[in-house]
């Protein structure tokens, strides 16, 4: 299986589109020239980090394997495992990119179905994913009673914490996927300081609560991928999360570490424990002797509820799905080894940028946080 992603950039060009599949990329015809190489070069930079996430995961008891599929659009940066995400509002296209568009809906469509098909039974997504297509594409997906097969997994991107955004998202991404409740609902990207207090003070807590009493939601939690100390905040401020995401690698161990910090506390408390970033976001490809499936394995070996992994084809799907089947977890002289290859790299934290820049944040989260400007609305023409 392999899952096209569409990147749609914001420039003075017409018609800016490509389509990625796996780490290359190629350009229709009419992108092709010289006057298009500096966009080339820039789509072609951002291929390796915009890729679709496919995930194997395991929640609680019941194993489980997550695909996730996404859009990508300029403005936004996000890591080699992670989703495209609208960070300029509305772009206005032209019609031929429209019919492409429902054209590859359709077509992932299909291949979502395939996934399901072959075994997976989890499906992540979020409401800021191609600006709500890839909802809307998972809904065409999950028609004919393919919903009733997977777990779904849909993340909150109300990103001023604030009740009234949580619950009119939840709204639309419930009607986007045609269905009347999702597994579990996490809160995106808790990668700021004053994240906690806002979480708590804005009514985004309460709005968990409240769509969890309705029946909307079974389990709530939330994740990120900038530091242990969030997630320690947020965990001793004394709510019951029942799911906590978090990046684990050999990478990890040396920096910043959750292995070490955050780990330990979620499993003291009773949550679920969900893996993110297990090859650090694709750094680990540089580390010698660390081979991406002994990465995963480290991650699995772990006390983990959960592992998230991008996968870009077929064959690591069928590879992943190989390991996960007859795993055997590391012994701690095993895992001792892999961290000290890491260790290299890994202790100035310049492997794992999506710790220590704002190259992975999403751009709708710093414009909340007040980091850049909000994007200039347009004024229609009358």
């Amino acid at each position: 299986m392999t899952i096209k992603i569409k990147f749609l950039l914001k420039t003075n060009y017409n018609c800016p589109t490509s389509k990625v599949s796996g780490g290359g990329i190629s350009l229709p015809s009419f992108l092709q020239g010289g006057e298009m190489a500096k966009l080339i070069d820039i789509l072609r930079a951002r291929a390796m980090a915009w890729v679709q996430k496919a995930t194997l995961a395991q929640l609680g008891d019941l194993p489980v394997e997550v695909l996730e599929v996404g859009l990508s659009v300029a403005g936004a940066v996000a890591s080699q495992s992670r989703k495209g995400v609208n960070g300029n509002g509305k772009h206005r296209r032209p019609r031929v990119r429209t019919k492409m568009q429902k054209r590859m809906s359709r077509a992932d469509a299909d291949k979502i179905r395939e996934a399901i098909d072959k075994g997976v039974t989890v499906i992540e997504t979020a409401h800021e994913y191609g600006d709500g297509r890839t909802e809307r594409w998972l809904g065409l997906a999950l028609a004919d009673g393919y919903r009733q097969r997977v777990t779904l997994v849909a993340q909150c991107c109300a990103h001023q914490r604030d009740y009234k955004t949580a619950m009119h998202q939840l709204d639309e991404t419930l009607g986007r996927l045609k269905t009347d409740r999702v597994d579990l609902w996490t809160f995106h990207e808790v990668i700021y300081d004053n994240d906690v207090e806002w979480i708590y003070d804005h009514g985004g807590l309460d709005a968990m609560q409240e769509a969890r009493e309705q029946g909307k939601v079974r389990f709530i939690g939330f994740g990120g991928h900038k530091s242990p100390h969030i997630h320690l905040k947020l965990l001793q401020h004394g709510f019951a999360w029942d799911a906590v995401l978090m990046p684990l690698n050999p990478l990890d161990a040396s920096f910043r570490s959750f292995e070490k910090k955050v780990l330990p506390e979620t499993i003291h408390r009773g949550a679920a424990v969900i893996g993110i970033k297990p090859v650090a976001g694709g750094a680990l490809q540089g580390v010698k002797g660390v081979k991406p499936e002994e990465s995963l394995r480290y991650c699995m070996s772990l006390p983990v509820s959960s592992v998230i992994c991008g996968m870009d084809s077929t064959a690591v799907l069928r590879k992943n799905l190989k390991l996960t089947t007859g795993f055997d977890a590391f012994h701690p002289g095993e895992m001792d080894a892999l961290r000290q290859k890491a260790r290299s790299v890994a202790g100035d934290g310049r492997a794992e940028r999506y710790k220590t820049t704002q190259e992975h944040d999403l751009l709708s989260g710093q414009v909340a946080h007040g980091f850049v400007a909000p994007p200039k609305k347009t004024k229609k023409k009358s």
